[in-house]
C-alpha cells in the first residue's frame, strides 16, 4: 500500500516507543504524575526545584517503592521530555522576606493608591523613582536553573535570609533614566584592594553589617536622589517609591523629602548647637522689640555657656578619636590601604577610590620585594634537605 509501518501502528492505535516501556522505568506513569504535581507546586509556593532536588524526590518515592531500581545519569532530563508540562530555565530569586507580600490583594491595592498619587498631584513620568537594595552574598548563585511549568519562562526561587551582603542601593525614574547607585561595602572602612581596575563611577561607602542604615539612606537622598531629579519646574512634585525598611522611614529621612529646594525661612527656630546660636536667638527675639525679663536672658547667658564648654568637650572627644583610629590604622597590615575621604561626605570621590587602590598595589609590590630574599632562602634550604631530614622520629618506651 506505500504506507510506513510506523505510520499504520499509529493509525491503528499501538503505543508509541516511550508508552511501551513503560514498565522499564524507575517510578510508574501515576507516580510520575504525582511527582509533576509536587513540583509546579513547588514553583507556586516561591520554591522552584533544581534538577537535583527532582532526582531527591524521586529517589524517595523509589525508597517508598522497596528501592528495587536505579536512576541513569540523564533520567532527569528524560523525565522532562516525557512530561510537556515542564520546562528547564532561569531562576528569579525571590526573598524569603517579599514571599509573604507577592499576594495579588495587596498588589492590586498598591497600584490603586499610586494612581491615585499621580492623578491628584499631576506627578509627571520622569518625576516618578522607585528606590530598592539589592544584596549580593559571596557564593549565592543568582541565575541557576530550575525546572517549573513550560507557561513561564523564569522560576521563582526563595533564597535564605542573608547575614553579610554588599549592598547595592539602586533606583530608576518610571521613564527609564537610572541614577548614581550606591554599593555598600562591610567593614569600616573602604579598602583600596577590594576594587578592580576597571570599575564604575558609582558612590561607595561602608557600614559595620554591610547594609544600609540610616545615615547612609539620608546621604543617598542628599546626594543622588535630590541633585539628580531637581525638576525644571520647581512646582513639580516628585514622588519616590521605596520600601518600610527602617532607615527609609525616619523623621529626618521623611523631613529631607518634605523640604523646599531653597534655604530655610528666617522665621524659622531649630535646636542651638553652639553659644553662638543661643546669642543669635536672643538678638533676634530683642530686635522685635519683645520685652526679655532678667531671669531669661540669664538662662540664655548659661545655656550658651553649657552649650560652648559641651562643643569644647566633644571637639575634645572627637580628636582622641582621631589619634586612637590613626594609631589603630598603623597596626593594621600595611598592604592594605584605606581610601580616604572628607571626614564630612559619606561616599568619597572616585580619585581618592584610585589613589587608595594605587597605593595597595604599591605597598603590596614592595611587602613581596622586601620578603623576596627570605622567600627564596627558604625554598633554597627547603631544596638542600632530604625526606628523612624533614621525618621525626620518636622513642617509644
Amino acid at each position: 500500500m506505500g504506507v510506513a509501518e510506523r505510520t499504520l501502528s499509529i493509525r491503528r492505535g499501538a503505543r508509541s516507543h516511550a508508552q511501551g516501556h513503560q514498565h522499564q522505568q524507575v517510578l510508574s506513569p501515576l507516580q510520575e504524575e504525582e511527582h509533576v504535581k509536587w513540583i509546579l507546586d513547588e514553583e507556586d509556593g516561591g520554591r522552584t526545584p533544581y534538577d537535583f532536588e527532582i532526582r531527591q524526590m524521586a529517589e524517595y518515592i523509589n525508597q517508598a517503592n522497596g528501592g528495587g531500581h536505579s536512576f541513569g545519569k540523564h533520567w532527569v532530563k528524560r523525565f522532562i521530555n516525557r512530561h510537556p508540562a515542564l520546562r528547564s530555565k532561569l531562576q528569579d530569586s525571590l526573598e524569603a522576606s517579599r514571599a509573604s507580600l507577592d499576594l495579588p490583594d495587596k498588589i492590586r491595592d498598591f497600584q490603586r493608591r499610586f494612581k491615585v498619587i499621580v492623578r491628584d498631584l499631576k506627578i509627571k513620568t520622569e518625576n516618578i523613582v522607585n528606590m530598592d537594595e539589592l544584596g549580593v552574598q559571596e557564593g549565592e548563585t543568582k541565575k541557576g536553573r530550575v525546572i517549573g511549568t513550560v507557561l513561564a519562562k523564569r522560576g521563582p526561587r526563595k533564597v535564605p535570609e542573608a547575614t553579610t551582603w554588599v549592598t547595592i542601593t539602586e533606583a530608576i525614574t518610571a521613564n527609564g533614566r537610572r541614577l548614581t547607585p550606591v554599593v555598600i561595602f562591610t567593614g569600616f572602612n573602604l579598602q583600596g584592594q577590594w576594587f578592580p581596575r576597571c570599575f564604575p563611577e558609582w558612590k561607595y561607602t561602608t557600614s559595620k553589617s554591610g547594609w544600609s542604615n540610616a545615615e547612609i539612606a539620608l546621604e543617598w537622598l542628599r546626594k543622588a536622589y535630590l541633585p539628580e531629579t531637581k525638576p525644571s519646574n520647581p512646582s513639580d512634585w516628585r514622588l519616590l517609591i521605596l520600601d518600610q525598611h527602617v532607615a527609609h522611614i525616619t523623621t529626618e529621612f521623611m523631613d529631607e523629602c518634605r523640604r523646599t529646594p531653597h534655604q530655610p525661612p528666617d522665621d524659622c527656630w531649630y535646636t542651638p548647637k553652639k553659644g553662638e546660636d543661643v546669642q543669635d536667638q536672643l538678638l533676634a527675639i530683642s530686635s522685635q522689640q519683645i520685652a526679655v525679663p532678667r531671669s531669661i536672658r540669664t538662662l540664655f547667658r548659661k545655656a550658651s555657656k553649657a552649650l560652648d564648654l559641651k562643643s569644647a568637650e566633644n571637639a575634645i572627644l572627637r580628636s582622641d578619636k582621631r589619634d586612637l583610629k590613626k594609631q589603630l590604622e598603623a597596626l593594621k597590615p600595611q598592604r592594605r590601604t584605606t581610601v580616604a575621604r572628607d571626614p564630612n561626605d559619606i561616599f568619597p570621590e572616585i580619585e581618592q577610590i584610585m589613589e587608595a587602590k594605587k597605593a595597595a598595589e604599591a605597598s603590596a609590590k614592595r611587602y613581596e620585594q622586601q620578603h623576596a630574599k627570605d622567600f627564596l632562602e627558604a625554598a633554597m634550604e627547603i631544596g638542600r634537605r632530604s625526606m628523612e631530614d624533614m621525618q621525626f622520629q620518636w622513642q617509644l618506651e
